[in-house]
């Protein structure tokens, strides 16, 4: 299941491959379970967070029913947000629930993984003018991009990318609380020091921020920058005695802050925070276009999966498709939308919750919340489903699931038939 984890995070092939072996490694834990069932006891025990994958799928599942009743495309019905059916990975993670380190130092590889290829594709195309014509016509290799941004720098961009912000995220939250453990499952060599954290820092930011050129990663990374210290500071460890011993790392953290900046306004890059929900910037006037239609074309219960819009597509392969992929869930779900949103409010509030408390490591805590720094980029791209982001929050449902209680639905007994 590691392994697995490890293969699809830091890559973007087509997303086929991933549905496929999701389903076949779901399927052969069922029939393991079942194989290996003796006579026993069982006892259901769930958490609120078990629910909340249970309505997400329920979710997709009305769109689907809603899309074939109003007649939408059988094709655009089933390929429309088909990657909500990776929510059935949460439940092969349940029985792991004492490896959440080691969940966490596979985060961290896959996040290093899709840093090197990053650089390795902006350094060999962009400057020594390698031709990947090959991975770019290739269907396998996916969504792809090697291209210029709209603000004019050149860009290495595929989903695969949004597992670094767990990196980021673990490498900011190191720095303001350097100390490391010697079972530490985040470091990468031993006795992990603020150099090495600086070092990683410095991967994921030009991975992520620069050469992706990309105005919503830009956005999560300035939404980690600022609340990861906040929730840190606050607590200062859970022991207000400790906040004074923050103090030399905030201020290291500051400069970081300041030193970035100029970095971003001295190369060039700083018009990508200048243009962010600019309406005369050449991405946005597509996706303000795109608003308007999805708007007016609203229903109370949804169009159902697969819907178009009529006299507008803004892609002749899949005319059901938005940028703007959080009204286009509106425009889908319609009310039922809200389960959608609301899950990703709770998933944010209980990671940051895992701050607050002493008994979590802030390492858990830190790559729970980098797990969800897919949620701005999906603000314009069509990457909220994408099955890298449903992995991710998956994974972030999975520490957040450690530490919840039960909810006790009853005691159910099983007895394996007998000839």
């Amino acid at each position: 299941m590691f392994y697995y984890l490890l293969f699809c995070l830091p890559t973007n092939f087509e997303s086929l491959y991933y549905y496929v072996s999701a389903l076949l490694i779901f399927g052969v834990s069922i029939l393991k379970t079942i194989a290996t069932q003796n006579q026993s006891s069982v006892f259901v025990r769930l958490k609120f967070v078990d629910l909340l994958v249970v309505s997400l799928l329920l979710v997709w599942f009305y769109g689907l029913v809603v899309g074939f009743y109003r007649g939408n495309n059988k094709e655009f019905v089933i390929n429309n947000f088909a990657g909500m059916t990776m929510y059935v990975i949460y439940f092969l993670l349940i029985p792991y629930s004492k490896q959440h380190f080691k969940m966490e130092k596979m985060l961290i590889k896959a996040a290093l993984i899709a840093a090197f290829v990053t650089v390795l594709f902006y350094v060999a195309y962009y400057i020594i003018g390698v031709d990947w014509t090959f991975v770019l016509d290739n269907p396998i290799f996916g969504n792809f991009k090697l291209t210029g941004s709209s603000t004019g720098q050149k860009r290495v961009f595929y989903a695969g990318q949004l597992v670094i912000f767990v990196l980021y995220a673990s490498s900011l939250t190191q720095l303001i609380q350097p100390k490391i453990d010697s079972m530490s499952a985040i470091s990468i060599v031993n006795g992990q020091t603020k150099t090495t954290n600086l070092l990683l820092l410095g991967l994921s930011v030009i991975s992520l921020f620069f050469f992706t050129a990309s105005k919503g990663y830009l956005l999560g990374g300035m939404f980690l920058f600022v609340f990861i210290p906040i929730l840190l500071f606050w607590r200062g460890g859970g022991d207000s005695g400790k906040k004074s011993k923050y103090m030399s790392s905030m201020l290291l953290y500051a400069a970081i802050g300041v030193v970035t900046i100029l970095i971003f306004i001295l190369t060039g890059y700083g018009n990508i925070a200048e243009v962010i929900f600019d309406k005369n910037d050449v991405a946005n006037l597509d996706r303000y276009e795109q608003l308007g239609y999805l708007l007016n074309d609203l229903k109370f219960f949804g169009n159902g999966l697969g819907a178009e819009i009529m006299n507008f597509t803004r892609s002749d392969d899949k005319p059901y498709g938005f940028e703007l992929v959080y009204f286009n869930i509106i425009h889908k779900f319609g009310v039922f939308a809200l389960l959608i949103i609301f899950s990703y409010f709770y998933t944010i509030y209980k990671c940051a919750k895992m701050f607050f408390n002493p008994l979590i490591d802030k390492r858990i805590a830190a790559a729970a919340l980098g797990c969800m720094g897919y949620l701005f980029p999906s603000f314009g791209n069509p990457l909220l489903f994408s099955p890298q982001s449903v992995i991710l929050h998956c994974v972030a449902l999975y520490f957040i699931r450690i530490y919840e209680p039960y909810i006790n639905l009853g005691f159910i007994k099983h007895t394996k038939a007998t000839a």
